[in-house]
């Protein structure tokens, strides 16, 4: 796998299913994550588990959305939340309409 440690990687749908397990893996190489999902409750339980599972990270490395991927709007307000809060250039990827 490639260095990942200290890389910023933003993951939709995160409070369950791939969407969680992706960040499980990511966090535990290092990973800065940005992790969204329309359910803003489950994605909270998601990253104390990740938190919980990783003690000796910190909750600076994980910032947290509630996102509906349907809406291009979120998805860019997203975005540029964490590039803000990452002070990091990012490449994004929307859907064109």
């Amino acid at each position: 796998m490639q260095d990942l440690k200290g890389k910023v990687i933003a993951v939709t749908g995160a409070a369950s299913g791939i969407g969680l397990a992706t960040p499980q893996l990511l966090f535990s190489v290092g990973a800065k994550l940005s992790l969204s999902d329309r359910s803003p409750i489950p994605l909270e339980k998601a990253t104390q588990a990740l938190l919980a599972a990783h003690p000796t990270r910190d909750k600076q490395y994980i910032m947290t959305a509630e996102v509906d991927v349907i809406s291009s709007a979120q998805i860019t307000s997203w975005i540029e939340e964490t590039v803000k809060i990452f002070d990091n250039s990012m490449g994004q990827l929307i859907r064109q309409e």
